[in-house]
């Protein structure tokens, strides 16, 4: 896919990560969470962020923005029809706004620049009225009684109307940077002066403990007072070049590149560490280990558009993950896990082909738009159900079409040649995976149709998924059809089947708690086109109790597989806080198979409590109950600290 935006770098504020481009968000929940990632107490009741969670609510997006009066019309609106008067008045107001404007934009800089940077000149000027005396709002109505008649065409007349435009004061601006107008230009260095510091990456961090007078710089800051403008700053250094993170400051100039490109690189990384003691017991797997996994990213930066973006999981490979197993029952000593691994888990390049590229289109008049991504990278369709895996590959993206009445249309054509594991999330060398996704935006709702076929030694499979994501009142919904069809016999690998699931979810009226509903049917042997190691089957993402951790051998309390099964469950998150660093999330499920599926039937109920404290630190426990139809039970326990940087 050409974004990726599960691997961007976290803001991070105090006991919460949010991104950067969301306004209001949460400390990312744990996997389980339906208000995971992008879903906020000051967001009750709006439709929710498409990044992918395990939750309906958190697949719904905002109504897609109409474009133009024609996709408005798809939306229901009707033209606007205007008297000949108004189009008049409404072209004066345009113009005159286009005549500032540009008046201000040509002859600002110039000022500035001959007058230094010390120079106090009015950047703009809005119109202030005074209180309105009687007569004042006798000549108001008589204003408007005139703007229902033809426009004046005498030179009198005209000046009669200008006399009663009102006073014109400079605006204020503040120090604190707040988007305001000022009487004066302000420099980048005093803009933001007042507002708090962004949070510093970790290659910010390299520079300020390497360079003492980056350390200078930022102690000057954090003691001259918010009129000081004498006081002196040095310069900041950097190991990594471009401009910092998220900071206010000058603008890198760049690269000019002979395709006519501007690129300023800027390098910085990010990440997250986790480790986790746990502990599993049901059926014959019994299980008590300490394991730890550390998601390690360097982003290369080169314009808003292209990136270079490397990724490394030092601590497991294939499934297999670094820590301690303890020993218990038949294995009665325990052993160190060495997974130690330096492989390129993510290496890509992603960019936009007409902004590589402006010099063949000075006008961009020919729809050259094409964004494209190349390397080892992650692949998501039907919210991992289809597929969810890291693949070498190619994908070529194009946006903003408009087709079979949507307002915008994605479609993205992928090809995958190498590291593709199949539906048993084994590697199957020989496999070449070929896909297409689409999304469709509707007023109110949002359709998903990707297609892919998978050739290799393991056998050939087509696979087909379709998604419906809506939300009606208060309400979200994702209703989702996935098929696989193995054209020779079926495999662990490949298989035959369908699976059905449903994501219903809500936030309760009064707080900002969510109760969410999830059910599934699975028929004969569906497969995904490719799932990683550590994704765990189709049902991986759907529920705290079908959900796979990603980290060690913690199995799901009601396994994700889909064969001949139907289950559901029934969860309810609790936040403690308006800022959610404390929250609760309870869950009831249950499954039963039918057919050729030889499983028992179980129920399950479990909780998880997370704790998100300092910058980017969260702590987690967890733990769940079982009870088969033949009356075993099973069990098991969780602690894990997270921590994003």
């Amino acid at each position: 896919m050409s974004a990726h935006d599960h691997l961007l770098p976290p803001c991070l504020t105090k006991g919460v990560a949010q991104p950067p481009w969301t306004a209001c968000s949460l400390l990312p929940l744990f996997e389980g969470s339906p208000a995971a990632v992008n879903v906020s107490t000051p967001c009750i009741a709006e439709s929710l962020s498409r990044v992918r969670s395990l939750g309906a609510s958190n697949n719904v997006r905002r109504p897609s923005r109409q474009h133009g009066w024609l996709g408005k019309a798809a939306a229901g609106c009707r033209s606007p029809r205007w008297r000949g008067h108004e189009i008049a008045a409404r072209i004066v107001r345009m113009a005159s706004l286009v005549f500032v404007v540009t008046l201000s934009s040509c002859s600002l800089p110039e000022e500035y620049l001959a007058g230094g940077p010390d120079a106090h000149i009015k950047r703009a000027e809005i119109p202030v009225a005074a209180e309105p005396s009687p007569a004042a709002i006798s000549d108001r109505d008589s204003i408007n009684a005139t703007a229902q008649q033809p426009a004046p065409s005498q030179p009198s007349e005209i000046s009669d109307l200008k006399s009663q435009i009102p006073a014109i004061k400079p605006a204020y601006v503040s120090d604190a940077g707040a988007l305001e107008m000022s009487d004066e230009v302000i420099p980048f260095d005093k803009f933001a002066r007042g507002r708090e510091e962004q949070y510093r990456t970790v290659t910010e961090r390299i520079d300020d403990a390497v360079f003492a007078q980056n350390r200078e710089r930022r102690k000057l800051i954090e003691q001259r007072a918010l009129d000081d403008s004498d006081t002196d700053l040095p310069d900041r250094r950097s190991f990594f070049g471009g401009d910092r993170f998220l900071s206010p400051g000058p603008v890198d100039p760049g690269y000019k590149l002979p395709t006519g490109a501007t690129w300023r690189p800027m390098f910085f990384a990010f990440g997250t560490l986790r480790s986790a003691v746990q502990t599993f017991h049901q059926g014959p797997k019994d299980i008590t280990e300490w394991a730890n996994r550390l998601d390690l990213f360097g982003n290369l930066t080169l314009s808003g558009t292209e990136r270079v973006l490397v990724g490394l999981r030092p601590f497991d490979h294939d499934g297999l993950f670094s820590g301690y197993t303890f020993g218990r029952g038949s294995k009665k000593k325990g052993e160190w896990n060495d997974a130690l691994n330096l492989d390129p888990q993510t290496l890509f390049f992603e960019g936009d082909f007409g902004e590589i590229f402006p010099c063949l289109d000075p006008h961009d008049k020919r729809h050259l738009d094409y964004q494209f991504s190349i390397g080892r990278q992650p692949l998501l369709l039907q919210d991992g159900m289809m597929a969810n895996d890291t693949i070498d590959g190619i994908g070529i993206t194009r946006h903003n079409i408009y087709m079979l009445g949507a307002s915008n249309t994605r479609v993205t054509g992928w090809f995958g040649l190498n590291e593709v594991n199949r539906g048993n999330m084994s590697e199957d060398d020989a496999a070449r995976l070929f896909a297409l996704s689409t999304t469709f935006d509707y007023a109110g709702r949002t359709i998903e149709a990707d297609a892919a076929y998978v050739s290799g030694d393991a056998g050939d499979g087509t696979y087909v998924g379709l998604g419906h994501i809506t939300r009606f009142g208060h309400w979200g919904s994702s209703l989702r059809a996935n098929a696989s069809w193995a054209q020779d016999n079926d495999t662990p690998a490949v298989g035959t089947g369908y699976l059905f699931t449903h994501e219903l979810s809500r936030t309760m009226p009064g707080n900002s708690d969510i109760v969410y509903l999830n059910t599934y049917l699975g028929i004969d042997n569906y497969t995904s086109a490719a799932r990683g190691p550590a994704t765990g089957g189709p049902l991986g993402r759907l529920g705290l109790m079908n959900r796979a951790v990603g980290l060690g051998s913690y199995g799901a309390p009601l396994s994700n597989k889909s064969g001949d099964v139907v289950g559901a469950s029934l969860g309810y998150q609790h936040f403690f806080d308006a800022l959610a660093y404390k929250q609760l999330l309870v869950e009831l499920g249950g499954r039963t198979p039918y057919g050729s599926n030889t499983e028992k039937s179980i129920g399950a109920i479990g909780a998880q409590y997370q704790w998100g404290f300092g910058r980017g630190l969260a702590f987690i426990l967890g733990g769940f109950g079982t009870l088969d139809e033949d009356g075993e039970t099973g069990y098991g326990a969780r602690s894990e600290l997270l921590v994003k940087f």
